[in-house]
């Protein structure tokens, strides 16, 4: 039986990050995204994929300031 989370883990392993930033595991795969290791498993830290995703560019290459 897994625990079902109500929130997002700050490490997560390869299959949990792709769903998190919306791509294909194979996606991840080839993105330069640093994992840090727990225990020898590699695992995605929210942090550095959050920073992944802020510094993708905007459709339309306008960047969006002052909602």
């Amino acid at each position: 039986m897994t625990a079902a989370h109500d929130f997002t883990p700050r490490l997560m392993p390869r299959t949990a990050a792709a769903r998190y930033v919306g791509v294909s595991v194979g996606t991840l795969d080839k993105l330069e995204i640093p994992r840090k290791l727990v225990r020898q498993k590699p695992k995605y830290d929210k942090f550095d994929l959050d920073a992944y995703i802020d510094d993708l560019p905007y459709e339309g290459g306008v960047e969006q300031t002052g909602w």
